[in-house]
């Protein structure tokens, strides 16, 4: 989408050269910070929280990146690997001046894909912990679930005694079950603009569908969603080896500022629209939200 052409101007080249390697707007700050500390002796930060690296110089055409991009929807599922360009399911080796070439290769794009997802939960850790750190932030609900002693209504009708990841109860959530629960909803009071979402738990995949479920966070008032988040944290390969695995995801939502969130509904659940059976354990949520 983005194929941006960086000119470099100095009445002190000889000669004009082109660098074939592949360079990214994030590298600019610290190229520039280095250029300035080597020839004009300024000081630099100590601390600084740019993602990019120097520009690559190299005359032939080669790419050192890795780097997540961000569309403009604040939708984070394009990755670069070096030469491999991966969006949303689609893999692309990289060639000069930019063009892509679809290609099929699983162990590249699930190197990829992890790497995507551990950039997504570093950067979400970030944003909740450091960059809000004493803002209008507090927690309104926790949850602990083992499912071991007393059971929650919410999860009563699915509980089950076939697969546990620790003592003898889990969560099942069949292949004709479009909606399994993660906490019960939560009723928002009024100037919320974030809700911020910490979860984990372990999930056993003995059925995958042709998707694996994802996680989707929402808040809905009476005219219906005013932030929404559809979380895939689970490929297609993720129950081969029938396995439990954790999940952990920290998200955040955005509440549309035109409107009220007194009233609205948080939910967070399993949105399971293409019939995998599975079984999960040991829900660790803790829900903040954000006043204006």
């Amino acid at each position: 989408m983005y194929h941006t052409p960086l000119i470099i101007y100095s009445p002190l080249l000889k000669k004009a050269q082109e660098f074939g390697g592949i360079s990214s707007h994030a590298d600019l700050a610290p190229t520039f910070i280095n250029f300035l500390q080597d020839q004009y002796q300024i000081e630099s930060p100590k601390e600084v929280s740019w993602l990019g690296n120097l520009l690559d110089t190299s005359k032939e055409f080669h790419s050192g990146q890795h780097m997540a991009f961000m569309r403009n929807n604040r939708d984070i599922r394009d990755y670069i690997h070096n030469e491999y360009y991966l969006a949303t399911d689609n893999l692309y080796k990289i060639h000069d001046t930019l063009h892509l070439e679809g290609i099929e290769n699983d162990s590249i794009k699930s190197l990829m894909k992890k790497e995507l997802f551990d950039f997504k939960n570093l950067n979400q850790f970030f944003f909740m912990n450091i960059s809000n750190n004493g803002g209008n932030q507090k927690e309104i609900a926790s949850f602990n679930f083992d499912f071991e002693n007393e059971i929650p209504e919410l999860f009563s009708k699915d509980t089950s005694t076939a697969q546990a990841y620790q003592g003898k109860k889990s969560v099942k959530l069949s292949k004709n079950k479009e909606y399994g629960s993660i906490i019960p909803n939560i009723i928002l009071e009024e100037g919320v603009s974030r809700v911020y979402i910490k979860a984990s738990f372990m999930v056993l995949v003995t059925d995958a569908g042709k998707q694996n479920p994802v996680i989707v966070g929402s808040v809905s008032d009476s005219t219906g969603n005013i932030a929404y988040e559809a979380i895939d944290i689970m490929n297609n390969n993720f129950g081969t080896d029938q396995k439990w695995k954790k999940i952990s995801i920290s998200k955040t939502l955005f509440i549309d500022k035109n409107k009220n969130s007194k009233g609205s509904v948080f939910k967070l659940y399993l949105w399971n629209n293409h019939e995998t059976e599975m079984y999960y354990d040991n829900i660790q949520v803790q829900i903040k939200v954000k006043t204006q």
